[in-house]
């Protein structure tokens, strides 16, 4: 019987031939991290990202369920912001991608739609300020249940369009992503009327490498 390794990605039996990357068959073959991140996910571990307050539109920090949660009202324009750093072995020219958990008090069937928008800062090119190149994420809104509050959703943010470009410039490893996240209340058909609670720990990027 064959040695178990664990490695970073997945954890299997060693075979005793190396199969095609491209295609394994079985669930002791070997695969490249790539073509796992691919299939799997890949690029995670956000938790330690930092939110800031955007001066003047800041959403009220506050602690429930013995963790801290932002809190977005349902008719104010609030945001906060994070700073993403592009992985050294990030494959350019495909999309990357956010997920944030959330959740509401309302017991009911009206929407939320959190987004966000993302500013490329470009390694050795860019000031950290700039606003120019920027994509605003297509992200749906999300329909409560109407028989479970504080309900845990997650939410998928395109941090840039399915090619990996932000106003029709690759994103490339090393750069930098500077992300607002805001309540998109004008767009939700139904909005709901309780604050949205955003979970900050729950923040995990996803970038293919």
């Amino acid at each position: 019987m064959g040695s178990t390794r664990q490695y970073d990605f997945i954890t299997g039996v060693e075979s005793s031939a190396l199969p095609a990357a491209s295609d394994p068959s079985a669930d002791d073959d070997f695969m490249t991290k790539g073509y796992a991140d691919s299939h799997y996910g890949s690029g995670g571990g956000g938790g330690g990202l930092t939110w800031t307050a955007t001066p003047g539109f800041a959403p009220i920090l506050g602690v429930e369920n013995g963790f801290e949660v932002w809190l977005f009202e349902d008719d104010q324009d609030q945001k906060l912001t994070t700073f993403l750093k592009v992985p050294a072995n990030f494959i350019a020219e495909t999309q990357v991608k956010l997920k944030i958990g959330i959740y509401s008090p309302s017991v009911s069937t009206d929407n939320i739609r959190m987004r966000s928008k993302t500013y490329l800062i470009r390694e050795d090119d860019d000031a950290v300020s700039q606003t120019g190149n920027n994509y605003e994420s297509t992200t749906a809104e999300i329909t409560l249940d109407n028989a479970t509050a504080d309900q845990y959703r997650l939410v998928e943010l395109d941090l840039t369009d399915a090619d990996g470009e932000i106003n029709a410039i690759d994103v490339t490893s090393n750069d930098m992503l500077r992300i607002e996240l805001y309540r998109d209340t004008t767009n939700e058909s139904s909005p709901d009327s309780a604050d949205t609670r955003f979970i900050p720990s729950s923040t995990d990027p996803k970038f293919t490498v």
